[in-house]
């Protein structure tokens, strides 16, 4: 099922003293399948453009299609399913049962399954049915209320699930829950669309990213195609992600690293790529190719990354980060299955903060063990570059948070 828009303009009370163009001029194809993030500053439509693909509103101008065997049918639009940025906007059953059971009841399906299909729905956005049934969905929590929306629209499994800011407002927990959610529903075969102001989000998430300003779409490919771009970028009011930004401020402080990465992985294999060929001394473009695996081999029988006083600071540095990552990988593996996510224990979050700023300690550690006897060199064959005021704890800061890996588990939001 694709949706197709061909120069769509929307506008806000046309005609009115109070008209205000929202979309100007969109053309863009979504294809079955794809994982789209659609990013803006405050104002710039992403909203409008979300309840568009919904099929909620209509183009002022242009053409909206929505087709299958590049067959057009307004009625595909049922197959797509919404959640809105503030859950008061689409809840109104009394209970968590009825708002759940209201989509499949109108979709058709018989009372006698309705039962079942909202408790499998309540289950896969980690809702326990026995509790919750009877509860009125206005008196549960801002992410309790997000997760009942969101089981609201999957309950008659849509094959497009849109959602408007999905994460604002949510603590470190429920995000992670929610990006493990809409992975899940991508890896299931469903085109997953969401609205977001998290740079790291979107890089960390999405196969292909949209950028909205002033109401016109002016950038759209992948993550590290939309982030090169950081003129335009910065002409929208957008920063890149914090890794990106990380690798590109130690490239022009002199280190020689390919500066392409967007995620937390991505940097941390150009860093350890970097430090593999510096110390055994391979050609210059093979930094590029060495990932975590390297420095996890080197530190073989290191479990916890514990100081050596036989090896050199960089080595000890290099090994204690890799160690961290290890640990992470493997809960990232722990998670890849279809199972039912098991919830976490308290206090996890703690951890996951230690996490971070542990491998932001120990990045830093590394840069600056390796730097001094590396840089001078390399700084001279170079062309004079712009000083860059880079703190290097900015990796996991707070203006841009980082999405960790996804790990399965029904947080309590």
């Amino acid at each position: 099922m694709r949706i197709i828009l061909e120069h769509v303009d929307y506008t806000y009370q046309p005609g009115s003293i109070s008209e205000a163009a929202a979309l100007r001029d969109i053309s863009l194809q979504i294809a079955p399948g794809e994982m789209l993030a659609v990013i803006g500053h405050g104002g710039s439509g992403k909203s409008t453009l979300a309840l568009l693909l919904a099929g909620l509103y209509q183009p002022t101008s242009g053409k909206l299609t929505i087709c299958e065997d590049h067959r057009h049918d307004p009625a595909l639009f049922r197959q797509v399913g919404m959640v809105f940025q503030y859950p008061e906007q689409q809840m109104f059953g009394e209970s968590v049962f009825e708002e759940v059971a209201f989509g499949a009841r109108n979709m058709g399906t018989p009372n006698d399954y309705l039962p079942n299909k909202v408790r499998q729905a309540l289950d896969l956005v980690g809702l326990d049915a026995d509790v919750f049934w009877h509860r009125s969905p206005f008196m549960l929590s801002g992410g309790q209320k997000r997760r009942v929306c969101l089981a609201s629209v999957l309950v008659v499994n849509p094959r497009i699930v849109i959602l408007d800011e999905p994460t604002a407002g949510l603590d470190a927990g429920g995000r992670r829950w929610l990006a493990d959610l809409m992975r899940r529903l991508h890896e299931k075969g469903k085109t997953v669309i969401w609205v977001t102001h998290d740079m790291t989000e979107a890089a960390e998430l999405a196969e292909r990213i949209i950028v909205l300003d002033r109401g016109r779409a002016v950038l759209d490919g992948s993550p590290a195609d939309v982030f090169a771009e950081e003129e335009i970028l910065a002409q929208a009011h957008l920063r890149i992600p914090t890794a990106a930004a990380l690798v590109r401020g130690l490239r022009q402080r002199g280190l020689p690293l390919p500066g392409t990465a967007v995620t937390v992985q991505q940097a941390y294999a150009e860093i350890s790529g970097w430090l593999q060929q510096r110390e055994q001394g391979l050609p210059a473009d093979a930094a590029a190719q060495v990932g975590v695996a390297l420095p996890v081999a080197d530190c073989a029988g290191r479990e916890t990354g514990t100081p050596d006083a036989d090896l050199p600071a960089a080595q000890n540095n290099r090994c204690a980060a890799a160690a961290l990552f290890k640990d992470r990988q493997e809960l990232q593996q722990a998670a890849a299955g279809d199972q039912q996510p098991e919830a976490e224990p308290a206090g996890d979050e703690d951890e996951d903060a230690a996490w971070e700023r542990e491998t932001a300690q120990a990045l830093q550690a590394i840069v600056k063990s390796a730097t001094a006897e590396e840089a001078p060199a390399y700084q001279a064959a170079q062309p004079p570059q712009p000083e860059v005021d880079l703190d290097l704890t900015g990796l996991t800061g707070e203006e841009t948070p980082r999405v960790p890996e996804w790990r399965g588990g029904a947080d309590d939001v």
